[in-house]
């Protein structure tokens, strides 16, 4: 075991600094010493839309901070190196300047990320290796996490502007001088060099002055590139998040904290001239606030969407979409009908929500408070009444539901999609327990023998994401995913479906329109394309019947097993 660098002031209670200067003090590098900061976040397919972006929020922000304080150069992978992504520096940058690889901690890509450490080291001997992100962020003891990552130089737990930037101006021929990092005084690190270790478990978290503080945007090639696959340019205003969901572990904020209504407006107007220049490409008219809820601070959102209505050069010239809390969008118990009309001024493009659940069972298991379905079912109406189109995310089953529960839930999906043709629903069929959730605290309690474990050394433990792991129908749960295995019906079968239904005079002519859509659809897709896929669809109409046929095949299977039983 490494030898710990101990420090009494490790051992201080973390306060927060309410004074309003950089993060960071300026400690810039002459250009032939900074090291290369490789963001390496691109996991999953760069192809697919799993995960599109290789340019996220977090790298994002932690990219501009250190341009600015010239303390390095970031660049970005468009893929890790297990999935054959490859370090493509610019001609500019000197191949003997030090690599720092910046990575991002997911519970659900754990291994994956075990692996990508390990190629990396094998392919950079030298270079520093920095983990951060949701999973080291849930992680109480650094030091245990760092266990399963032995290749890893550091750990940074929480917001990563200070804490990265002390690590980098840290930095000494190549490796971390620990002494100069504990010096520092800032938390929320660990780091190794020559057999010693510096630990600090505070986690860092910014003062809403020093999240206003933060630079700009700032234009590079990656980021360009990153928009124009996107076809937007998301904007991350805030940290934190007030909800408690069961499923979320994003909570080491004691309370939100957002940049002000006049910091975004003034972040829209640099994009808008960047645009007008020719750094940032068109495609980034359409900005995409990717805050959890932007609305949490109503007050603030409100003052920001006034902003824009009363300057016609930038409300004429971006399309803006925003997610949202259902319970964001209600005054008093009914819908904000004043909120609706803002959004409505400015030619909001798409509200993102995070319904999750379609009943109010749904609602009260995924610990959704302060609201009901009915007023979920009133802010859809009236969304569509304004002419808004709107997404919402909704988790399909639980893992203690019954069939009357998941019928129910499935019902009202399908009459939201036929409620309304500007109404969309990006579906998760079953819930995953993390690692720092309520969910997996139940998993811990109600199954601990079918949780996925990893086993590290001095006997230290991970608990990996398991999906339906607490003790409900467990016919039903083998009836979902068998249901959601099964090829689509083929276009014969459709054919004789829409066949059977005009003989019998149907009078819904939706269901007649969706089957004649559905042939022409089907005609393209492969003959065993899955159930499963067909609810990842864009289309209205696929989703929906997608839907029916879980619906119809769950109840016929748990009918019959009935029968039987």
């Amino acid at each position: 075991m490494s030898k710990p660098l101990c420090m009494a002031m490790l051992s201080l209670p973390y306060t927060q600094r309410a004074i309003v200067k950089p993060v960071v003090p300026d400690v810039s590098r002459p250009i032939r010493s900074r090291p290369v900061v490789v963001f390496n976040m691109a996991f999953k397919d760069w192809e697919s839309d799993s995960r599109p972006n290789f340019v996220p929020a977090a790298a994002l922000s932690l990219a501009g901070v250190i341009r600015e304080r010239k303390l390095a150069t970031p660049v970005f992978m468009r893929a890790p190196f297990i999935q054959a992504g490859q370090l493509d520096l610019p001609p500019d940058i000197s191949r003997e300047r030090p690599l720092v690889f910046a990575l991002s901690l997911y519970d659900d890509l754990f291994r994956e990320t075990q692996d990508e450490i390990l190629r990396i080291r094998q392919l950079f001997p030298r270079s520093i290796i920095v983990l951060g992100g949701p999973g080291v962020n849930t992680a109480k003891d650094l030091r245990q996490l760092k266990v399963f990552f032995p290749e890893a130089d550091a750990l940074i737990k929480g917001d990563g502007e200070k804490a990265f930037c002390q690590l980098l101006s840290s930095l000494k021929d190549g490796r971390i001088d620990l002494e100069k990092l504990a010096a520092s005084g800032v938390g929320g690190i660990y780091a190794t060099a020559d057999g010693r270790e510096y630990v600090d478990d505070r986690t860092n978290v910014l003062s809403t002055e020093e999240l206003n503080a933060l630079p700009p945007l700032t234009a590079f090639p990656d980021l360009v590139a990153d928009i124009k696959k996107n076809g937007r340019l998301a904007v991350h205003t805030s940290r934190g998040c007030k909800y408690r969901c069961v499923f979320c572990s994003h909570k080491y904020h004691d309370r939100p904290i957002y940049w002000s209504a006049e910091r975004i407006l003034q972040e829209i107007k640099l994009i808008k001239r960047r645009i007008e220049r020719g750094e940032l490409p068109k495609e980034a008219r359409r900005i995409a606030f990717s805050d959890d809820d932007f609305f949490q601070d109503k007050a603030r959102a409100v003052r920001f969407l006034s902003l824009v209505a009363a300057d016609p050069a930038i409300r004429n010239y971006f399309r803006f979409s925003f997610q949202a809390a259902v319970g964001s969008f209600l005054s008093r118990g009914q819908v904000d009908t004043d909120l609706i009309a803002q959004l409505r001024r400015i030619k909001t493009a798409l509200m993102n929500f995070g319904t999750d659940g379609f009943s109010d069972k749904m609602l009260r298991w995924f610990g959704k408070s302060g609201y009901s379905w009915r007023q979920a079912e009133a802010l859809m109406a009236a969304l569509n009444e304004a002419g808004i189109r709107q997404s919402h995310y909704v988790i399909l089953t639980h893992p203690q539901m019954d069939l009357p529960a998941f019928i129910e839930q499935m019902k009202n999906v399908i009459a939201a999609i036929c409620s309304s043709r500007s109404l969309a629903v990006e579906i998760n069929c079953v819930l995953t327990a993390m690692e720092g959730t309520i969910l997996m605290e139940k998993a811990k309690e109600y199954i601990p023998h079918q949780l996925d474990i990893l086993a590290g050394f001095d006997d230290e433990r991970k608990y990996l994401p398991i999906k339906l792991p607490l003790a409900g129908d467990p016919d039903l749960v083998l009836e979902i995913i068998e249901a959601l295995r099964q090829p689509l019906a083929t276009v014969k079968a459709l054919e004789r479906e829409r066949r059977e239904l005009l003989k019998k005079g149907y009078a819904w002519r939706g269901l007649a329109e969706t089957l004649a859509f559905m042939i022409r659809w089907r005609r393209r897709q492969p003959d065993n394309y899955q159930v499963a896929e067909a609810l990842r669809s864009s289309n209205r109409f696929v989703v929906f019947y997608a839907l029916s046929f879980i619906v119809e095949e769950v109840e016929r299977q748990m009918a019959k097993l009935e029968k039987t039983t």
